[in-house]
């Protein structure tokens, strides 16, 4: 029974939060606020792009700050370093492979834009 009030009482503040606003405008029309304050696919697709590298670049140091934390404690123990060094020079690799996409994503968008 708690479940269920749990789950109501959420829906009921998503619902609030997330709600739209309509207005009704002169005409008589339904006039619905654009969240994402463009109607360009590009600008959209730019936007996308940019916060998926900037969470992988995240998600890329944490794991760098990992294999580093790994490679600190490992009291000289071989497989510790190893994991360490290895969680590192991936996370690098990661990095180099992200922000490449990145640059490729990036010219590919200037030559269809000019295009």
């Amino acid at each position: 029974m708690n479940k269920i009030f749990i789950i109501l009482g959420l829906s009921f503040v998503l619902l609030t939060i997330f709600s739209i606003n309509i207005t009704l405008a002169a005409d008589g029309e339904y006039d619905l606020p654009n969240p994402l304050q463009t109607d360009s696919i590009a600008t959209i697709i730019g936007r996308i792009t940019k916060y998926m590298v900037g969470i992988s670049g995240t998600i890329a140091l944490l794991f760098f700050i990992y294999g580093g934390s790994l490679w600190l404690i490992s009291a000289g123990r071989p497989d510790y370093v190893t994991k360490g060094r290895n969680a590192m020079v991936w996370s690098g690799i990661g990095l180099v492979v992200i922000f490449a996409s990145y640059a490729l994503v990036y010219l590919a968008y200037k030559i269809i834009g000019k295009a």
